[in-house]
């Protein structure tokens, strides 16, 4: 029989604070991670059909904005701070553009929200995944 003194434990549930984060993370989770594609797959589509590129682009982007804001919410992933607002200023500009009432080229509106967001994940490069808290018992 085993000693019981030598036996390894395991643990049911996150120890530390980026452990609670990392399980929080929306991207730990398959549906949100296929969302996220298919928002990304709507949004690359949208770039090569002009008649489908309003619908195709205020859906994927608002999606993926909500999507985003909530992430950022729920583990404080740093590139969603600033892709959210991306993403969802870029679904408001495609449905102004697309009534009407503003006249931003395509081309420009669709660069924007990837430089965006490139530049959300580039500061995430550097500043971390998870932004810090100052308080030890909230997630990171």
């Amino acid at each position: 029989m085993p000693d019981s003194s030598t036996t390894p434990t395991t643990q049911t549930g996150p120890s530390t604070p980026k452990d609670l984060c990392e399980v929080n993370d929306l991207v730990s989770a398959g549906w949100a991670c296929a969302i996220w594609v298919l928002c990304g797959a709507a949004i690359a589509v949208g770039f090569g059909t002009p008649r489908w590129r309003p619908d195709l682009w205020i859906v994927g982007m608002g999606v993926a904005g909500a999507l985003c804001l909530l992430n950022a919410a729920r583990c404080k992933r740093v590139h969603c701070y600033i892709t959210g607002p991306v993403f969802l200023a870029g679904a408001l500009l495609t449905a102004l553009n697309a009534a009407g009432v503003t006249a931003i080229p395509w081309q420009w509106l669709g660069l924007g929200v990837v430089i965006g967001v490139g530049c959300g994940m580039l500061v995430e490069c550097f500043a971390g995944r998870y932004r810090k808290s100052g308080d030890s018992a909230n997630c990171c």
